[in-house]
């Protein structure tokens, strides 16, 4: 039969009554049921040797894997971190048979967990080198030339929107690892295309696009109907930033912007990162969905009225935040960041 394990509170009087002067017969008959004068002589004894009446860290079960299989078992998540752990198990099971739980059990003590994949935009090779080139001609940058960029975008809009959640194996520090992602790509749905803009702690417009195929001249035509007033408006100096869509690089758009003396700085492809308009669709999304409009006219009103709500300091703190989001591109050597 195992010997009782006693609390720490109960071996905490033991002693304290020791030191108090109290004889051990004493103390065994202080409790009831009496407490066995050998195991008071033992925790007492303990006290004397190492100071304390807490039980030394018990080693437990021996491990069932070596470190060459824990060594293994890292190698199978890091080539596919997607896997789940039944097929993590199985392709472990040449070398060592296991339990599931064991093995999800290991794994987190080598500091790997199941986790929801960040979805972020794909990222070529190319376009990573030449967002890497971008950020680097404008790294020494200040606020104050941040401050007169025009962030603008459009934004596709759904009533209800769909996604499938993808889990991967990662450690702490490694979401935004490009094999820790899922990547994201242009979708066909599209319910309402919106767009807008803002400078400094100034919202802009935020405008409906007119549904069917858009081209630069329909594009340009909407923005001399919603923007031009806006611009107008604008201190000297002002650049507007967009990404670089065809309708916005394309020949006939720069001579209408030339035309209209605006402004423009080349954006690199596949950005979105560094254009913190787009934390403003998370925000104005996020409002929207909260108030679940159900039709397309209520959701046209709703994000109307959301926009209008989205405070100047958020604004300010998302232009402020331009030198980390450059900074980020060049840790990452044009991956993927966390923006």
């Amino acid at each position: 039969m195992p010997h009782q394990e006693y609390s720490i509170e109960t071996r905490s009087f033991i002693v304290a009554w020791h030191l108090a002067g109290w004889s051990q017969c004493k103390i065994a008959q202080s409790f009831d049921p009496a407490i066995p004068r050998a195991t008071i002589e033992s925790i007492i004894h303990k006290y004397k040797q190492e100071g304390t009446v807490e039980n030394a860290k018990r080693s437990g079960r021996p491990s069932k894997l070596s470190e060459r299989d824990s060594n293994a078992l890292k190698r199978i998540v890091l080539k596919n971190r997607r896997m789940p752990i039944k097929g993590i198990n199985k392709e472990l099971s040449t070398a060592v048979s296991i339990s599931d739980i064991t093995a999800r059990r290991k794994l987190h003590e080598l500091g790997f967990k199941r986790c929801r994949a960040a979805k972020k935009l794909f990222i070529s090779d190319i376009n990573a080198k030449k967002r890497l080139e971008w950020c680097q001609a404008r790294k020494s940058w200040d606020l104050e030339e941040w401050s007169k960029i025009i962030w603008s975008d459009e934004c596709s809009v759904e009533v209800r929107g769909t996604s499938k959640r993808v889990f991967v194996w990662r450690k702490s520090g490694e979401r935004f690892l490009p094999d820790c992602l899922t990547p994201t790509f242009k979708s066909g749905r599209v319910s309402i295309m919106m767009w807008g803009c803002f400078i400094g702690n100034r919202l802009g417009p935020l405008v409906m696009i007119p549904t069917g195929r858009m081209n630069s001249e329909k594009y340009t035509e909407f923005l001399g109907n919603s923007f031009l007033s806006f611009w107008d408006h604008l201190d000297y100096g002002t650049i507007l930033a967009q990404d670089n869509a065809p309708i916005h690089t394309s020949k006939h758009t720069k001579d209408w912007l030339q035309e209209h003396d605006i402004n423009y700085i080349e954006w690199p492809a596949q950005s979105p990162d560094l254009n913190p308009i787009e934390n403003v669709w998370a925000i104005l999304k996020i409002a929207v969905e909260a108030r679940s409009p159900s039709n397309t006219d209520e959701l046209l009103q709703v994000l109307k009225e959301e926009w209008k709500k989205i405070d100047g300091e958020v604004l300010i703190n998302l232009v402020n935040s331009m030198p980390s989001r450059i900074n980020a591109v060049l840790k990452a050597k044009g991956k993927p960041t966390k923006y």
